[in-house]
């Protein structure tokens, strides 16, 4: 309602407004609609190291700095943050992640990350030391990297919570 007020009318109005005026109207169908979009998923980890998610930030890109990021999704703490030309070069992901896996000692049971082509380095170096240093099946390996949404990722927030 808001987006067609906008583009039809070039009317700026609050969403709250909206809201209010719509539940006034038929306050079943916004309470199911607002029910509907608030489902929020589980996202369950065991402990620090269980899942590390990486993450780009583009937000600096305009600046000519592109910054990438792993998290811990246990604890939200960020293990680290790399500024390149480009975040969009696998070998430089790769080359991240096997630094952080060396100065902490180890590979993370799984890691997610979106479905960009900057991440196969990492899929492969994760799925590979996984199944040589892990005692695990070649299968059981593939598990250990999740692709994910990019909306569904642990988000690297480095400037607040935008």
């Amino acid at each position: 309602m808001k987006t067609l007020l906008m583009r039809n009318y070039n009317i700026r109005i609050p969403r709250q407004v909206v809201y209010n005026v719509l539940r006034d109207i038929d306050p079943e169908a916004m309470t199911a609609c607002l029910r509907q979009t608030c489902k929020r998923r589980v996202f369950r980890t065991y402990g620090p190291n269980h899942v590390w998610s990486i993450d780009g930030h583009d937000k600096l890109k305009r600046f000519g700095i592109a910054v990438y990021g792993v998290i811990d999704a246990w604890s939200r703490k960020i293990l680290g943050i790399f500024t390149h030309v480009t975040n969009n070069d696998p070998r430089h992901i790769g080359v991240y992640f096997l630094k952080l896996v060396s100065k902490f000692g180890g590979v993370p049971l799984k890691v997610t990350a979106d479905h960009g082509t900057e991440t196969g380095d990492v899929s492969m170096y994760q799925m590979y030391l996984s199944y040589h240093a892990g005692g695990i099946t070649l299968e059981e390996s593939y598990t250990r990297m999740h692709h994910t949404k990019s909306t569904r990722n642990q988000k690297l927030r480095l400037f607040g919570p935008k």
